[in-house]
């Protein structure tokens, strides 16, 4: 096979990438599209870029263009243009393009091989949605089987085949975290998607037929109305469970996803996905509308904390929907204090030290109060190579935090953001200590 070069014009001098570790993945999500409309468009306004972000460009019928260029940083994914090769598949993987054709294929299989001999300094092939907050190169691409073909080996990332799990059912405990979160409702209602919803969060009826305006049902059929939700759900966590290789508590944390957000295929990338990457994408699931909601923020914070949670250690789950995620702030501040694993609520309390500006503000409980305050959503900035602003030193912005914090969900009415040790409120809403 051979590279095509199509003499494309860059508007700028290309910057020659500084190392090459990795390939990345990607299709343009475009049923149809020639390697000049890539370039064109990614010239063009808004992205005004230096051409055609792609290193590569594969077509459906097996041609293999120049991008950017083999050895030119591209732009293509965040924070690896300078160590990677981005090649690009046409089509849509994700939506309309369900299987690709043979040739194309074949050339992408091609093309990796010539990649990895070009460039022994390669070590990982991803997916694009491996690295950033994306579904490129869509569900339907087959990754796995391309690279596996090309390299000779699992790609990084990729799940080992499936274990068992084609019998696992949600446990009482991941029945009760749906309950605490959905609540109950005997009359239908528009949820904040704007669907009409009834009993414990039910969209549709067994029969199929939607929920509408001015349904009713007694707490009997609400019951029976999850008990039929959460066999969907089941089945649709089943076909990763196997892959995963998931345990009762990963598997309950997933099925509540899936009841609450309708599939846990995005959130698994459709199995290729590791726990790790897994269990870190739960929080990103927080938006309703566009918007940040206080109430998915807790939600998948108690999920996240439940799919951490390994099997023999799990807490039991809360009557009511709680405010806070305990398990995981119950289990990072026992750490950072340096208690034993079967340290509880109360006696976690009782080590507890003052936290604030101008107390203790680079203490072990800083770190533990910070992941607090991010799962509920709250700013903390950021701090040098600390993205998410968790650094362990409680300053203004963890300060202005925790006062909201302390508004929102304590209820103080005069928040002064600063954690009282011992006998103090905040800890005690975060132990879920009443």
């Amino acid at each position: 096979m051979n590279i095509i070069d199509p003499k494309l014009k860059f508007p700028r001098t290309r910057t020659k990438r500084k190392a090459t570790t990795k390939i990345v993945i990607h299709h343009p999500a475009a049923a149809t599209m020639t390697v000049e409309q890539i370039h064109k468009l990614h010239c063009d306004p808004p992205r005004n870029w230096n051409g055609i972000g792609y290193n590569l460009y594969v077509r459906k019928n097996g041609d293999i263009f120049l991008g950017r260029g083999i050895e030119y940083a591209g732009a293509h994914c965040t924070n690896h243009n300078n160590d990677s090769i981005g090649i690009c598949f046409e089509g849509n993987y994700e939506t309309t393009d369900t299987t690709m054709p043979a040739a194309q294929y074949q050339a992408g299989v091609w093309l990796i091989k010539d990649m990895i001999k070009r460039y022994p300094t390669i070590t990982t092939i991803a997916a694009h949605r491996e690295l950033g907050l994306t579904v490129c190169p869509g569900r339907y691409f087959p990754f796995r089987n391309m690279v596996v073909e090309a390299k000779g080996a699992e790609p990084v990332g990729t799940p080992q085949q499936p274990t068992t799990a084609s019998t696992m059912k949600i446990s009482q405990k991941g029945i009760d975290l749906i309950k605490n979160f959905e609540g109950l409702r005997l009359a239908a209602y528009l949820c904040p998607a704007k669907i009409w919803t009834i009993g414990y969060g039910t969209t549709k009826y067994p029969d199929g037929k939607a929920v509408k305006s001015g349904d009713t049902c007694t707490l009997q059929q609400a019951e029976q109305y999850l008990k039929n939700d959460c066999a969907r759900f089941e089945n649709n966590v089943r076909t990763v469970g196997g892959y995963l290789n998931l345990n009762q508590n990963e598997f309950d944390a997933l099925v509540s996803f899936a009841y609450n957000i309708g599939s846990i295929n995005q959130l698994t990338q459709n199995g290729t996905r590791t726990k790790k990457q897994v269990a870190d994408s739960i929080p990103l699931y927080n938006k309703g509308g566009g918007v940040v909601l206080q109430g998915l923020v807790r939600r998948r914070a108690a999920e996240q904390a439940l799919f951490l949670i390994p099997i023999g250690n799990v807490p039991a789950t809360p009557s009511t929907p709680p405010n806070t995620p305990p398990n995981a702030f119950t289990g990072d501040l026992r750490a950072a204090l340096k208690l034993g694993d079967n340290a509880t609520a109360s006696s976690i309390l009782a080590a507890t030290v003052t936290v604030g500006r101008a107390q203790n503000s680079k203490s072990a409980s800083v770190i533990p109060i910070q992941r607090l305050l991010k799962q509920h959503g709250y700013n903390l900035g950021t701090s040098g190579t600390n993205k998410d602003g968790i650094d362990g030193s409680f300053g203004a912005l963890s300060e202005a935090a925790t006062k909201l914090y302390q508004r929102d969900i304590v209820k103080l009415k005069t928040p002064d953001g600063v954690w009282t040790g011992k006998t103090g409120a905040s800890y005690r809403k975060a132990l879920g200590i009443s």
